[in-house]
Parts: C-alpha cells; sequence; structure tokens
C-alpha cells in the first residue's frame, strides 16, 4: 500500500508559511540592497508587487521541480527486504541524522520500519528499524514551520523522517509497536 498521494507531503498551510518565508527573505534583502547602494529606499509598493511575484513564481518552481524528481526516484527506488520480508506500506521520505537530510523511501514491514536511501545522496544506507526497539513515536515539526515530521526514539537512537500523510504513518506505526 502506498502511503501519501502529493510527492513532496506539504499542507496547504505550510506551502502559505513558507510562500510567507520566502516573500519577507526578498522584500528585506532588496530593501537592503536598495539602502546599502542607493541610499535610499523606494515605495512600499514596489518591494510588496516584486515580493509576491518572486516569491509566487520561485515556489510554483521549487514544488514543480521537487515533484518531478521526487516521482521519478519512486519508481526508480527498491526497498531491500530481508529473505521472506514483504512490504506492507510505502511511501517517499526523507530522514535527518542530526542536521542532514537524506532522501528515500519508507517502508513498514511485518516487523521492522526500513529507510533506504537514494542514489543522489552523500550517505547511502538503509536504516532498519525494529517496531519492538522503539520507545518514543511522535509528530514533530520540521524546520520550525513545516508539520509533516515523525520523530522515532529506540534506547540508543533518535530518527526524524519527513514523510506524506502523516497521520496515517502514525497510525500503522502505532499499530506495529503494540
Amino acid at each position: 500500500m502506498k502511503i501519501g498521494n502529493d510527492s513532496i507531503g506539504i499542507s496547504n498551510t505550510d506551502k502559505i508559511k513558507l510562500l510567507a518565508v520566502i516573500f519577507a527573505v526578498y522584500v528585506a534583502v532588496i530593501m537592503l540592497f536598495d539602502w546599502l547602494l542607493d541610499g535610499s529606499l523606494k515605495t512600499w509598493d514596489n518591494y510588496l508587487i516584486k515580493g509576491l511575484i518572486y516569491s509566487i513564481l520561485f515556489s510554483v518552481l521549487i514544488y514543480v521541480s521537487i515533484n518531478k524528481l521526487t516521482k521519478k526516484v519512486e519508481l526508480k527506488l527498491e526497498i531491500p527486504l530481508v529473505a521472506g520480508e514483504e512490504l506492507e506500506a510505502y511511501g517517499m521520505a526523507n530522514m535527518f541524522l542530526g542536521k542532514e537530510a537524506i532522501g528515500g523511501k519508507l517502508g513498514i514491514t511485518e516487523d521492522t520500519l526500513v529507510f533506504h536511501s537514494h542514489k543522489f545522496n552523500i550517505q547511502k544506507s538503509t536504516i532498519r528499524i525494529p517496531f519492538d526497539e522503539m520507545t518514543v513515536l511522535k509528530p514533530c515539526r520540521v524546520m520550525w514551520f513545516m508539520n509533516n515530521g515523525i520523530e522515532v526514539q529506540t534506547y540508543d537512537s533518535r530518527c526524524v523522517f519527513v514523510v506524506n500523510d502523516r497521520k496515517t504513518w502514525l497510525e500503522i506505526i502505532h499499530k506495529k509497536m503494540n
């Protein structure tokens, strides 16, 4: 069973927050350059119109690019399984180890949560987390404002996964843990 329809997995609320952050940063940078280079600022409507156009175009470009890339990766990437193991559910995901994000595919088998990275990463690996070793499973925010993360803790490690349809992932993993 495939989990998540949107390859990026960002809610509409988070898309608006991301658009607002891009807008604010762009306007602040342009105002700073105008002030440093010209010694004066232009009218507010000038900054607002340019910022709005830039942030919409940049956000759409990022969304389309990542969406196309993840669909290609999703079709080609296979999660390696142990003999006799079957994949019950899967979906595209990113895994954060510290500050590093690793893209790939997350899968659920009978006894294990399996993450396999795609070839575009510096670190290429397969991480297997048995459900009986999980001590904490909870939703979390990613990058301070994106509400699509899952934190998994074991006795000796912690991983954060960025997933599509977080609610479904949490429900399935909770059932497997119990």
